[in-house]
C-alpha cells in the first residue's frame, strides 16, 4: 500500500482540561510499540506522549518506520470516555496522509498503569477496521500519579470533594496547575473550618456515635486525638455507671479504680459492717488500705474495741497520740505495761510510754526505780532521788560510778557524803579512798600515818610524787660524748650529676641519771622511769652554683633526735645509758654535668643537748621495807628548774672543712679551697651562729679561699662594679663591660675570662 491513513486512538478517562471525565489517564510518560494489520499487510508503529498532572497531553508523536513517516498529535475532541485526535504530518507526505485515530483505557487496570493491558486500541483507516497489537509498553509515573495510585483517586474532582485534610494537603503540594491548586486550598480552608464546627457539635451531643461519626468523616482532623479521648472517657463513664448500678463492694471498688473518686470508696465502706469484713476485702486488694478513708474505717473499728490492743492497732494506723493516751488508761500497772510493750519497739521509744513507765518506776520509791526512770527520761530530779536514797558506801560508790559526769553538783555532794564514810573508817584504806575523791592533803597525811605495809607505803610515795609540780627537777643529768668516727662514700652518676661524694660522722655518748641532792622526799618504795630526749644539731653551709637554678649561699642545719630511757629506784641511785647517732651526713659535694655544683660542709661546732626530760612512776619497789620519811610541806612547795646539759663534739668541724676541700679538688680539677671562716667563725663558741645567719647575700661568693667579701661599688663607665675584699687585706675593683672583665688597676683582663662569673673573677684576683 503506497498511501496509508493514520489510525485513531481513544484514551479512556483522559480529559485534556483535567475536569470532566470520570477516569482520567494517569499522569506520566507512555511509550508503546504496536503492530497494525489490515487486509493487505502488517506494519509497525511507535507512539510516545506525556500526560501532565492536570491530565493534558503533550509531546505526542507517532512514527511509521516502514513508510518513513512521522506525525505529531495536534487536534483532539472527546466524547464520554473517548478522546479523538487529529494527526499533523511532520514529514513523509509522499507516503502518508494525516488521519484520525483512537485508543481506550482498560478500567480493570486503571490503578496499575504499568500493566501492558492498561490501554485498548481500535483503528479505522476510513476503509476498514485495522487490528492493533501492543508489542512493547512502558510507563513512567509522576509523583502525583503515584499519589493517585496509592490512594485510589480516579480524578482531581474526587480528591477535591474529599473530607480528608491530610490528602488535600498532599494534593496541594503535588499538583502544578494553579487553578486546581487554588481550588484545593479553598477546599482545605473550608474543610478545616468544617472540622472544627463538627467537633464542637459532637461535644454538644456528647455521645459515642457522634464522635465515631466525626472520626469516620474527618480521619485527618486535628481534633481526632481529642475525639478519641472523648470516646474513651464516655466508655469509661458508662462502665463506671454500670459498676455503681451493680452496688456491691467489689463493683464500687472497680468503679473507684476507674474514677478515682472518693464517693466510690465511701459507698464501698457503707457495705462493710465489721473489721473482719474490712480485713478480708483488704487481703484481696493490698493497695486498698492506703486510702485515707479506709484508714479512718480501720481506726473506727479498732477504737470501738476499747482495749489496749485495739488502741495500739489504731495508733499504728493513725499515728495519733490520743490512741496512746487511751491505751495507757487501759494499763493497770508497771508489769502489765512492761509485758504489753515487750514485743512492740515503736511503743518502747514513744515519749508518752516512757513517761508512764517512769512514773510507775518512781512509784516504787527505790534506788532501782529512780535509776530506771532516769535511764528513760534523763530527768535530774530522778538523780536527786537516787542520791537521797543512797546511804551506804556501796550505794554512793555505785552512784559515782554511773553518774559522775551527769551533774557536777550532785556528784560533789555524793563525794562529800562518801568522804565522811571513808574517814570514819579511820584506817589506811579509808583515808586513801577519801584522798582520791578531792585530793585533799589532810587525807593523804592521815593515810601516811596509818600506812604499815611496804605496799601501803609505796602507795603513799606514789601519791606524793604525783603532787610534785616540777618532777623533772628531781633528777640530775650528766652528758658525755665519745670520739666521733668518720666514713665516706661516692654515689653513682645521675641524670643531672656527674658524681656525689659524701662524708658521714657517727656520734655516740652516754647519759647518766641520778636523784637530785635536793629532793622533796627520799624515794624508798618506788621505781621511776626517766625519759631523756636528746637533740643532735649539725650546723651546715650549703653553696649552690648553677646556670639553671642560680647561685645561693645558705645555712642548711640538720637535726636528729633520740630518746633514752632509764630506771631509778631507791636501791639504784645512779643509772646510765648509751646513745648513738649513726652515719650523719656532714659533708657532701655534688658536681653537675653543666659545670655547676652543690657543696655542704660544717658551719660551726656540732652539739648534743638534752632537749626534754620526763619522769614518771614506773611501779613499786617492795624489796626493802624501810621507813618512809615524808615532809608534805616540802612536797607542796617544791619547785625547781632542771639544768639541761649540752656538749660540743670536737674535731668534726675541722674534719669537715678538710674533707670538703678534698672533695672539691678531686671533682673539679681546678683546686678551690673552702674555709670555715668563709661562712662561720672557727671559734668553738656556738654564740656566733646568729651572726652567720644574718650575712648579706652579696657575700655569697666568699666561700672561696682568699675572698672575704664582695659588695657593690656603684657604676664605672655606665656598668655596675664590685669591690672585692681579699683575705690578705687587699681590695680589688672589678667590672664587666661589653662582655669582658676589667680590674681597677690592671684594666682589661683578656677575653679568656669572659665566661667567668663574678665569684670566679673575685677568686682569681685574690690569689
Amino acid at each position: 500500500m503506497i498511501f496509508r491513513f493514520l489510525f485513531i486512538l481513544v484514551f479512556a478517562a483522559l480529559l485534556l482540561n483535567a475536569k470532566s471525565q470520570e477516569y482520567e489517564l494517569m499522569p506520566g510518560k507512555y511509550t508503546l510499540e504496536i503492530v497494525l494489520t489490515d487486509s493487505e499487510e502488517s506494519y509497525p508503529a511507535s507512539i510516545s506522549f506525556r500526560v501532565n498532572d492536570e491530565g493534558s497531553i503533550s509531546n505526542g508523536k507517532v512514527n511509521y518506520p516502514t513508510y518513513d513517516c512521522k506525525a505529531a498529535i495536534k487536534d483532539s475532541s472527546k466524547s464520554k470516555d473517548i478522546v479523538k485526535f487529529q494527526e499533523e504530518m511532520l514529514f513523509g507526505y509522499d507516503s502518508c496522509a494525516p488521519s484520525k485515530y483512537s485508543v481506550s483505557v482498560n478500567k480493570k487496570y486503571f490503578y496499575n498503569p504499568s500493566n501492558n493491558q492498561y490501554m485498548k486500541f481500535k483503528m479505522f483507516d476510513g476503509e476498514e477496521n485495522v487490528q492493533v497489537r501492543v508489542k512493547r509498553y512502558n510507563y513512567k509515573a509522576t509523583k502525583y500519579a503515584n499519589f493517585r495510585i496509592k490512594h485510589k483517586i480516579k480524578n482531581n474532582n474526587k480528591i477535591l470533594n474529599s473530607t480528608n485534610s491530610h490528602l488535600l494537603r498532599q494534593f496541594i503540594s503535588l499538583v502544578q496547575e494553579t487553578s486546581v491548586k487554588n481550588r484545593g486550598k479553598n477546599k482545605l480552608t473550608r474543610l478545616i473550618a468544617e472540622e472544627k464546627k463538627e467537633y464542637l457539635n459532637a461535644n454538644k451531643i456528647y455521645t459515642l456515635s457522634a464522635y465515631k461519626k466525626y472520626i469516620s468523616k474527618y480521619p485527618a482532623s486535628k481534633f481526632i486525638k481529642k475525639a478519641k479521648l472523648k470516646i474513651a472517657k464516655i466508655e469509661k463513664e458508662q462502665l463506671i455507671a454500670l459498676y455503681r448500678k451493680t452496688a456491691t463492694v467489689d463493683s464500687y471498688y472497680s468503679a473507684y479504680r476507674l474514677s478515682n473518686e472518693d464517693i466510690d470508696i465511701r459507698r464501698l465502706l457503707l457495705k462493710i459492717e465489721n473489721l473482719k469484713q474490712l480485713k478480708a476485702f483488704n487481703n484481696k486488694h493490698a493497695d486498698f488500705s492506703t486510702h485515707q478513708l479506709v484508714k479512718n474505717m480501720y481506726i473506727k473499728f479498732y477504737r470501738e474495741q476499747k482495749s489496749a490492743k485495739g488502741y495500739y492497732n489504731s495508733f499504728l494506723v493513725s499515728k495519733n497520740d490520743d490512741d496512746i493516751v487511751s491505751l495507757l488508761v487501759k494499763i493497770g500497772g508497771l508489769e502489765e505495761l512492761k509485758n504489753f510493750i515487750s514485743d512492740k519497739p515503736i511503743l518502747k521509744k514513744h515519749v508518752l510510754i516512757q513517761a508512764k513507765l517512769a512514773n510507775f518506776y518512781r512509784g516504787l520509791d527505790s534506788i532501782e526505780g529512780y535509776m530506771n526512770a532516769y535511764e528513760l527520761l534523763q530527768d535530774k530530779k530522778d538523780l536527786t532521788s537516787i542520791l537521797d536514797l543512797s546511804i551506804t558506801q556501796l550505794q554512793l560508790e555505785h552512784f559515782l560510778s554511773f553518774y559522775t559526769n551527769d551533774d557536777k553538783t550532785l556528784t560533789k555532794n555524793a563525794k562529800k557524803r562518801l568522804q565522811i564514810i571513808y574517814r570514819k573508817k579511820n584506817n589506811f584504806f579509808g583515808y586513801i579512798s577519801a584522798y582520791k575523791l578531792f585530793k585533799e592533803i589532810d587525807d593523804l597525811k592521815h593515810a601516811y600515818n596509818k600506812a604499815e605495809t611496804a605496799k601501803e607505803k609505796a602507795k603513799i610515795e606514789q601519791l606524793s610524787f604525783e603532787r610534785v609540780k616540777t618532777k623533772e627537777a628531781m633528777v640530775h643529768l650528766q652528758l658525755s660524748i665519745n670520739e666521733p668516727s668518720y666514713t665516706k662514700s661516692n654515689a653513682s652518676s645521675g641524670m643531672f650529676s656527674q658524681s656525689t661524694q659524701y662524708g658521714y660522722v657517727s656520734i655516740s655518748g652516754n647519759v647518766k641519771v641520778r636523784f637530785s641532792n635536793d629532793l622533796p622526799y627520799k624515794p624508798t618504795f618506788g621505781k621511776y622511769l626517766v625519759s631523756v630526749k636528746l637533740k643532735l644539731n649539725i650546723p651546715l653551709n650549703k653553696q649552690v652554683r648553677s646556670q639553671w637554678i642560680g647561685n645561693s649561699d645558705v645555712r642548711d642545719d640538720t637535726y636528729s633526735y633520740k630518746t633514752v630511757s632509764l630506771g631509778l629506784y631507791s636501791g639504784n641511785n645512779l643509772e646510765s645509758e648509751n646513745f648513738d647517732f649513726t652515719k650523719q651526713v656532714f659533708v657532701s659535694f655534688d658536681r653537675g654535668i653543666q659545670g655547676g655544683f652543690t657543696a655542704i660542709w660544717p658551719a660551726d661546732i656540732i652539739t648534743v643537748e638534752v632537749l626534754d626530760v620526763d619522769i614518771s612512776w614506773m611501779g613499786e619497789d617492795l624489796s626493802l621495807n624501810k621507813k618512809l620519811s615524808l615532809n608534805f610541806n616540802t612536797i607542796e612547795k617544791y619547785q625547781r628548774s632542771l639544768t639541761k646539759p649540752k656538749s660540743f663534739v670536737n674535731g668534726v668541724y675541722n674534719k669537715g672543712v678538710k674533707l670538703i676541700n678534698n672533695f672539691a679538688n678531686n671533682s673539679i680539677g681546678e683546686y678551690k679551697s673552702y674555709s670555715g671562716s668563709s661562712s662561720s667563725s672557727s671559734s668553738s663558741s656556738a654564740n656566733n651562729t646568729s651572726n652567720k645567719n644574718n650575712r648579706s647575700a652579696n657575700s655569697a661568693g666568699n666561700a672561696y679561699a682568699g675572698v672575704s667579701g664582695i659588695r657593690s661599688n656603684g657604676n664605672i663607665s655606665g656598668v655596675p662594679s664590685y669591690q672585692v675584699q681579699c683575705s690578705s687585706g687587699r681590695t680589688v675593683i672589678i667590672y664587666k663591660k661589653n662582655g669582658t672583665w676589667y680590674t681597677g688597676g690592671s684594666g682589661h683582663m683578656g677575653h679568656r675570662y669572659d665566661s667567668w662569673s663574678t665569684n670566679e673573677v673575685a677568686d682569681y684576683v685574690c690569689k
